[in-house]
């Protein structure tokens, strides 16, 4: 590799009896979300780093990758391991909108954090009212039905949750062997934005989610591997930092080197959402035949009457 990561690492107690060293590669942060990642080669060259010191720890081949949040990601490793000598990768990621109507849970030494709180009213009624919808038949199991959402009805902290517990949910079933629509994990790379350095999914893979009634511990090490250390170009936080509701600043407020950066590089569809031009307006200028004229009178000598 190229670059260097920020890299710490944390060993679990080993409990795993597979043979096989499966990787969960967890893109947490801006990292997860490709439309903030302006470089998925270096962000993938991050992720290639931190499999490989799992590799190095367990002094084994890596024969699987898990890959949770960013699809694209995801989609570029197999590319570049698409050989038999190298480890097979998957994605898998649980859609947050299943949970938006999720109550807390409360039992028999279990105790889950609830997405709809009291006060909160269940997305098919608040649809029912807004867009007549039948409430009844609301089902946030159906995709078609999850798609419809109108996000405007719902508070972002209530869409915070739901996310949340995707994550914790996905987690749970990658490292507990009980489930079989995913390859359970045995070690993990947490790739980070700086901002967060993971420490809800370190927490998670320590055994601690409350999101599940019973949590499972990764069985081995995991790493953090950093893809915003000085002189990284990896994530678009000037993109971020505008879109976000989470943030104050305006397009107004970015300097001329990253409106250019910016133009350079997003659809025009993406920068009118940013309130940006596609490009800078030209200064007004005269025709250039106009001009031409203009120039010529000043150097040509008066006729004769």
């Amino acid at each position: 590799m190229s670059t260097e990561a920020s890299q710490n690492g944390g060993s679990m107690a080993s409990t795993n009896t597979n043979d096989e060293l499966n990787v969960f590669v967890a893109a947490l942060g801006l990292t997860g979300n490709d439309r903030y990642v302006r470089d998925m080669d270096a962000l993938a060259d991050r992720a290639e780093e931190g499999i490989k010191k799992i590799a190095a720890m367990a002094d084994q081949r890596v024969d699987n990758i898990v890959v949770r949040e960013n699809y694209a990601l995801s989609q570029l490793l197999e590319e570049r391991f698409d050989d038999d000598v190298f480890p097979d990768v998957e994605y898998y990621s649980m859609d947050w909108r299943m949970f938006l109507d999720d109550p807390a849970e409360d039992g028999d030494n279990f105790s889950v954090e609830g997405v709809m709180m009291e006060d909160d009213v269940p997305v098919g009624q608040l649809m029912a009212a807004e867009h007549g919808v039948d409430a009844s038949a609301f089902d946030l199991s159906d995709r078609d039905d999850r798609n419809d959402i109108d996000y405007s009805l719902l508070e972002q902290s209530r869409i915070n949750r739901a996310k949340a517990k995707a994550r914790g949910k996905t987690d749970e079933r990658v490292y507990n062997d009980y489930f079989d629509t995913v390859t359970t994990a045995t070690h993990a790379v947490f790739l980070h934005d700086g901002t967060d350095r993971g420490m809800e999914a370190i927490t998670t893979a320590r055994g601690t989610n409350p999101w599940v009634k019973y949590a499972t511990e990764l069985s081995g090490d995991y790493v953090d591997v950093s893809a915003n250390k000085d002189g990284d170009q990896i994530l678009d936080w000037a993109r971020y930092l505008v879109e976000s509701s989470r943030s104050d600043v305006e397009v107004e407020d970015l300097t001329d080197g990253q409106v250019a950066d910016l133009r350079a590089r997003l659809s025009a569809d993406d920068l009118e959402y940013l309130g940006l031009e596609p490009q800078a307006a030209p200064e007004t200028e005269p025709e250039p035949d106009a001009a031409v004229a203009a120039e010529a009178s000043e150097v040509s000598p008066a006729q004769a009457d």
